[in-house]
């Protein structure tokens, strides 16, 4: 995730501004302490710790997912209003990103069984808010697999 919360409650962003030096971050969903990861290979994020439960984190957000969603983010400031990771009512779903506060981007580039997509789909039809499901590469070899 991008965001996080600072000790006194503030929220901060890393693709809109640095962050300030030597304090902890926590979930803006479950307040957990959160560890900030970044590498040669992925951009900086935010990340809960081994074995912490979160019904707001989305798990495994892997390096594809942060840059498609640090991208779009990119491309929608420019273009729209956009929210990054906006929790929803009754925590059912946590949009990757949500324009103009009409419209989910939901970006998956991990496996999803049937039934969670479609369980997070319906969570959104019952919220009354479009979403578009944008997929990975590997979603994207796997269709060119079976020739659709």
């Amino acid at each position: 995730m991008f965001q996080a919360m600072d000790a006194k409650g503030q929220l901060h962003h890393l693709l809109t501004g640095p962050l300030p030096q030597g304090g902890a971050f926590f979930c803006p969903f479950c307040k957990q302490e959160l560890i900030l990861k970044s590498g040669q290979w992925v951009r900086p994020h935010f990340a809960h710790q081994v074995g912490q439960a979160c019904e707001g984190a989305v798990l495994n957000e892997g390096a594809e997912h942060l840059n498609l969603k640090a991208d779009l983010f990119d491309w929608a400031q420019v273009h729209e209003a956009v929210a990054l990771e906006v929790g929803q009512a009754k925590g059912s779903v946590v949009s990757d990103l949500l324009l103009s506060q009409n419209l989910a981007l939901e970006i998956q580039c991990s496996p999803l069984s049937p039934q969670d997509y479609e369980r997070r789909s319906r969570a959104y039809q019952d919220l009354g808010l479009p979403v578009v499901w944008l997929l990975g590469s590997k979603h994207f070899l796997y269709l060119t697999k079976i020739k659709i």
